[in-house]
């Protein structure tokens, strides 16, 4: 049988589960996604900034008379302007994302609900609501500032590809397109 203090630990395990999964959520969607997308951005440009001159230069050197750079700069146009503005496929499926948290979110409160009206109501069980209710901002509150200043000086500050892994693959890729075409 369900005691009354049983039914008050799981409704606010419940609700603290809920909360940090929407505060997770919502901290993601609105910061996190949008910082590591400007993040990704900004060390791709400043890697392609700095070193395809070079291996472009290293390129002609090495076999300058077998490159068309003509149809290279129309076929780099022809790229840039089918890539310009978002991929709808992309943003398809982080839109679809977005959806499945809410509806996990409103799902989950939903059962929240039944069960503290099932025990409230039907039961007669004091749980102890206020109680759940302001533990739990106040864990909110304390565990959104603790990974606040997590994501801001220690996530956001770590470079998860170095520019040389960048560069390798570059390199790679391209020596095996042209190698391909000369075969």
């Amino acid at each position: 049988m369900i005691t009354p203090e049983n039914a008050h630990q799981g409704v606010n395990i419940a609700v603290h589960m809920w909360i940090l999964f929407v505060f997770l959520s919502v901290f993601f969607f609105t910061f996190i996604s949008k910082t590591e997308k400007r993040a990704i951005r900004s060390e791709l440009t400043d890697i392609i900034k700095k070193e395809t001159p070079i291996v472009l230069s290293n390129l002609d050197k090495a076999v300058g008379d077998y490159i068309q750079w003509n149809k290279i700069n129309y076929t780099a146009e022809k790229i840039k302007s089918r890539y310009k503005g978002k991929d709808p496929l992309i943003d398809q499926h982080n839109n679809k994302l977005l959806k499945t948290v809410i509806i996990i979110c409103g799902v989950v409160l939903l059962i929240i609900i039944g069960v503290i009206t099932y025990f409230t109501v039907y039961k007669k069980y004091d749980i102890g609501l206020k109680e759940i209710i302001a533990e739990n901002l106040v864990i909110t509150v304390l565990v959104g500032i603790v990974e606040a200043v997590f994501f801001l000086h220690i996530a956001l500050k770590f470079v998860p590809v170095t520019t040389t892994d960048l560069m390798t693959d570059l390199i790679d890729r391209t020596e095996y397109k042209i190698n391909k075409q000369l075969s």
